[in-house]
Formats: structure tokens, sequence, C-alpha cells
């Protein structure tokens, strides 16, 4: 790390222009700098592994879901986890893909099928450091909570605990689990969708009057390639076009 700029702590979320202001519906736009061909790679060629390469590097950035739960037995586990999105907000919903460890599955992802419950927490910058080491391949019965120094908080709805130092929390209950099998019959992942039944927002994030959620002090984190992560400092607004003000254009 020596020789990198230090990071800025109190960088500020701006709006920009959008990149080209003068576009105009049915403009060409495409890479600038040369023409290029395309590289077709096929998945079953270059291998499980190196498609993972091509996915953590290309699709960026990628949200963090930092996934809190709660086993049979009352040990809790925190890990992170990319592979995740929102899938709908009625209900609102969201999903996490849980990768098999050595072919077992995971603490999280067992904890979450013996319960039916998890927590979604969003990781800030201000905490980026603690999160990442929940990655560690600590073994089972070895809670992360503790590692990190990270603090358990309860829940509302559910057993699982939330994360004080997350700004941003989300309780769930599973409502659909789906094992991933690849071309050779082997479970590679179990996709998890889960029913938010419960928010938790700090009140300077949100504001509660129009439901904005401020970026400038969520500064949440994404996941890049390799070991990068991402931060949101800087973005611009496109209204989305409507076809009734649109129409006349292509007359």
């Amino acid at each position: 790390m020596a020789g990198l700029a230090p990071f800025d702590l109190d960088k500020k979320f701006t709006l920009s222009q959008v990149p080209h202001p003068a576009w105009k519906p049915q403009d060409t736009q495409g890479r600038p700098e040369h023409a290029v061909q395309k590289v077709a790679l096929d998945p079953q060629e270059i291998g499980p592994g190196n498609s993972y390469k091509l996915l953590i590097g290309g699709v960026v950035p990628r949200p963090i879901a930092f996934v809190s739960t709660r086993s049979k037995t009352g040990l809790l586990n925190l890990a992170p986890f990319s592979f995740f999105n929102v899938v709908c907000n009625d209900p609102p919903t969201v999903a996490i893909s849980i990768a098999m460890a050595g072919g077992q599955q995971k603490d999280t992802a067992t904890n979450i099928l013996d319960s039916g419950e998890f927590v979604v927490n969003i990781i800030s910058e201000w905490f980026a450091e603690a999160a990442n080491y929940t990655s560690i391949d600590a073994p089972p019965g070895q809670s992360e909570f503790e590692l990190s120094g990270l603090t358990p908080i309860d829940s509302l709805q559910v057993k699982a605990p939330r994360v004080k130092e997350s700004a941003y929390q989300m309780e769930c209950k599973l409502v659909h689990q789906l094992p991933i099998v690849n071309k050779q019959g082997k479970t590679t992942f179990l996709h998890i969708i889960g029913e938010i039944c419960m928010f938790h927002i700090d009140d300077d994030v949100v504001d509660t009057n129009n439901y904005h959620v401020s970026l400038e002090k969520l500064k949440p984190l994404s996941r890049l390639g390799g070991i990068s992560y991402g931060r949101t400092t800087e973005g611009y607004e496109i209204p989305r076009p409507r076809w009734e003000e649109e129409n006349e254009k292509f007359a």
C-alpha cells in the first residue's frame, strides 16, 4: 500500500453534468479510444475460476450484503457477500448467492436454512476494515463479531442480530432457497431470497418525509475486481424519457 494516496474520509458526494450533454436521440455512442474486436469466451472452456475473474472484474460495482445470522445453538455469524442485489419492492425482497466451501455449506447458509432469518447490513466507509476482516476463513464455531470488534444488537422481528456500526440494516425472512448446480451435477452455490420485514436506518441517512437515502451520509462500499473496493463520491442525473413527450422526434 506504500505510495498510495491517503483515503479522504471527508470527501463529499457531488453531482456533475451528464457525460455527453450534447447527445440527442439516435446519435451514436461508442468507445472513443479506438475500434476493437470482441473476444468470445465460452465459460465451459475457460472454467469456473476464470469465469469468476471475468464476473467480479466486469460486473462492477457490486453492492455488498453484510449478512448476520444466529445458529441453532445461539452462535452469531457475520460475513460479506457481493453476489447480492435487490429483487423487487413489493414485497421488498433481496437475493444473495452463497458459495459452497470445500463442498460444504458456509455457516451463513446453514444458519439461514435452519432459522429462516437473517439481517443484511450495508457496509459504510467508517468500518471498512472491520467488515473486510469478517471474510477470514475462521473455523466453524468462531464468531466474526468477536474477531472484528463489531457490535451485535437485537433485531425487532428476527432472532439474527444487527450490526450496530451499520447505518442501514434490513431484517429478512427466508422465502425461497435454490441450490445452483453445475453441469457436472455438483451444487456450487445456494441462492437465497429473503423478504425484508423491517428497515433500520440512521435518522440522518434517511428523510422520512420523502424516504430519500443520503449517499453522502451513508458512504456505502462496493466490490470491484480482485481485492478492490469502491466508493460512491460522484454521480449525475438523467431524467427517464417519456414516449408521450418524445414521440414527435421520430415522426
